[in-house]
């Protein structure tokens, strides 16, 4: 027999009798991190699976389904579709395979290769000018365009594209009526972003909404990070602000308001800048002298200013921003809500403490551990410390840090503190942060205190691991380890 046991589970179907229709059991034939979006291919003898490896010899291909490894059988009657031969695809590529059964072994009749989920919806993509076009004030004017981020709450909380709601990909893809989230009229435009180039999360909810029977769908891949890093106007959600200083993040919080009303009620910390004035402050704003300088968060405020639908402004405050970004400065946002939505928050008002002087002192987030110790840590890893990579599991096993174990940030739960009780350090990190965030957040609630994430953004190449968005340290892969 050419199988191991899990492929008695991998074909065993679970035939459910609904309306006299037969169901396939998902979790037997079909990868999770694979089907997304083509959920209509799943039937009898069929895997869409994890490509782990191929055998010229045994005549054998390995698949990953869930937590299964299945093996089926090829020969030279195996149809290849989407590479010239199976030895041509790369590993962790989602295949779909089609096989039969003879006696106890599988034979697969035919082997297609998917492309990546961009791939998909590469008749999507649009570009920042595409996007400037859209926003062009603050607020945009969305009449005829519906803009959504599709990052997890936190990420938009902190900052994203002024007028963009937020769908974070998991809540549409498991959304039974999704019409309530994307609005009746389908052939509106939809444009969805996320993280960048390396994120899935806005080409799986394209998809999710093509499935649905949306017309007229857009892609932002290049993201936020694009969005922001060119220049462009950033929205800070209120939420994220007021999570900003229960953490003690330090930021330069600008009031624009007439200096009469900023003296009399502000926000704590909050200099007062007139508008007009602004091109004359750049001597006063912190020298960029290192990279986490030109990343520093800078907020500013009116009264009242909303920068996404149904939004006024005093005037325009676009400019500002970008006279702000033109001496340097990366990551400049306006408030959404302004002042009065400040104080509706119940979160604390001074009067006549208005700073006189801009300073930033850089300041890790509780949990955080820089980039550099981490890699000092790396080298120095014993039996008591784990790494952990928060990612979803087929991103873990197309690449991961040596050494690292993988429990993805959406599975975190009682167990896990159980599985990690024994170790004295444990350190999550992903590709951005973002997820390493979210599992410190809900482990630390769980009552673990023993954890450490990693905010920054890791790319891996063949022979290493880059980690660090402004200064760049290596983890070489074959010396790396425990």
């Amino acid at each position: 027999m050419l199988r191991n046991k899990g492929i008695i589970l991998g074909i065993g179907l679970v035939m459910l009798s609904v309306s006299c229709a037969k169901k396939v059991d998902v979790s037997k034939l079909a990868d999770k991190n694979c089907i997304c979006c083509i959920e209509d291919k799943i039937k009898e003898n069929r895997f869409i699976a994890a490509y782990l490896g191929s055998s010229k010899k045994a005549k054998t291909i390995r698949l990953k389904v869930n937590a299964n490894t299945e093996l089926v059988v090829f020969d030279d009657k195996t149809k290849v579709v989407g590479a010239e031969s199976l030895g041509a695809i790369k590993k962790q590529t989602c295949l779909i395979v089609d096989f039969q059964k003879k006696g106890s072994d599988l034979y697969a009749t035919s082997v297609e290769a998917l492309p990546p989920l961009i791939e998909r919806v590469k008749e999507y993509v649009v570009q920042t000018k595409y996007m400037q076009e859209k926003i062009k004030n603050i607020p945009p004017d969305t009449t005829n365009f519906t803009l959504i981020d599709s990052r997890p709450r936190a990420p938009y909380l902190e900052g994203t594209i002024p007028g963009a709601i937020n769908i974070p990909y998991p809540k549409l893809k498991g959304a039974k009526d999704k019409v309530a989230l994307l609005g009746k009229d389908k052939n509106r435009e939809l444009i969805f972003f996320c993280g960048g180039e390396h994120c899935n999360l806005a080409p799986g909810s394209a998809i999710e909404a093509k499935n649905a029977g949306y017309k007229n769908i857009k892609v932002y891949h290049e993201g936020f990070p694009t969005w922001r890093d060119q220049g462009n106007p950033i929205c800070m959600q209120m939420d994220g602000f007021l999570s900003f200083v229960k953490k003690g993040v330090s930021m330069i919080v600008v009031d624009l308001r007439p200096a009469n009303d900023a003296k009399a009620s502000h926000i704590p910390g909050a200099i007062n800048i007139q508008p007009k004035d602004i091109g004359q402050w750049q001597a006063r704003f912190p020298k960029i002298v290192n990279p986490y300088i030109k990343m520093a968060p800078i907020v500013f405020y009116l009264d009242s200013n909303k920068c996404d639908k149904g939004g006024k402004q005093n005037f325009d405050v676009a400019p500002v921003l970008k006279t702000v970004f033109s001496w340097g400065y990366r990551n400049v946002s306006i408030l959404n809500g302004g002042f009065e939505k400040y104080k509706a928050s119940q979160a604390k008002v001074e009067s006549n403490k208005l700073a006189t002087k801009i300073t930033y002192v850089r300041k890790l987030l509780p949990g955080q551990i820089a980039d550099k110790d981490f890699v000092d840590k790396y080298g120095k890893l014993t039996a008591a410390d784990v790494i952990v990579d928060a990612r979803p599991a087929d991103e873990f096993s197309a690449a991961h840090i040596p050494g690292a174990i993988n429990i993805p940030a959406t599975d975190i739960t009682p167990a896990t503190v159980e599985q990690l009780k024994n170790y004295t350090n444990v350190y999550f990190y992903c590709n951005s942060g973002i997820l390493a965030e979210i599992a410190y957040d809900k482990i630390s609630k769980l009552g673990f205190n023993k954890a450490k994430f990693l905010k920054t953004t890791i790319v891996h190449h063949e022979d290493k691991v880059e980690i660090g968005q402004y200064e760049k340290f290596f983890i070489t892969k074959k010396k790396a380890g425990k």
